[in-house]
Order: structure tokens, then sequence, then C-alpha cells
């Protein structure tokens, strides 16, 4: 579990090497995604850190909010979560791995403060 400083009001979920950023299309999306990142619409830095936190799946989850669920790939065998503008990402080594099932939690719905990755 990390507590990231929101900058820009997002969280990032993905490969390590991603050089792609998915882009929000309107800025009222609660998440926008592509083959390798996950973006999620979080609170303001001005209101403060959001608590991130990455699970096994079977690990009893934090009440939230389905974001995202889906497959992501992990061509570096590498999960970065956290928010790369700030400084502040933790990795997960999964290797082997090259793709991993996810599912995203959010909570509070809309503009959460806290985001667990469920990790399958």
């Amino acid at each position: 579990m990390v507590d990231v400083l929101p900058l820009y009001g997002q969280i990032e979920i993905g490969d390590r090497d991603a050089v792609e950023v998915p882009q929000w299309e309107t800025g009222e999306e609660q998440m926008v995604a592509n083959e390798t990142m996950i973006c999620v619409a979080t609170r303001s830095d001005s209101d403060g850190k959001v608590r991130v936190a990455v699970i096994s799946e079977g690990v009893r989850a934090s009440e939230g909010s389905e974001a995202f669920a889906g497959e992501l790939s992990l061509p570096s065998g590498v999960l970065v979560v956290g928010n790369s503008i700030a400084g502040q990402t933790e990795e997960f080594d999964l290797s082997p791995a090259r793709s991993i099932m996810i599912r995203v939690l959010v909570e509070p719905r809309d503009l959460p403060r806290q985001v667990t990755v469920v990790v399958a």
C-alpha cells in the first residue's frame, strides 16, 4: 500500500516500460486505458493523497466500485502503480508474466481517495 499525490487528478497502473499513455477524451471519464496502461481519475492533488493498494485475487479487497476489469499487457513483467509526474510509484515484479488479468476498485466512485488493484 502506498499513498500517492495524484497530480492532475490521476493514478497510473501499467507496464514499467509503457511509452504510450492513454488519452482522456473529455476529462469526465472515470478511467482510460490502452493495452499497457490504465489511468484512473481521482480526487485533486489539492484534496490530498490517494491510497493505492495492490493485492492478489482471493485476498479480501476493500469495498469499492469497479472502474476496470480486463487484461493488461506487461512486456517488462513489472507492474507500476502511482503517479509518475509526482515521482511516486511502486513497482511489482510479476515476471515471468507478460500479461495479467486485473480489476481496479475505487472508493468512493466519484473522485476516489482509494484505488485497489486486484491482480489475478
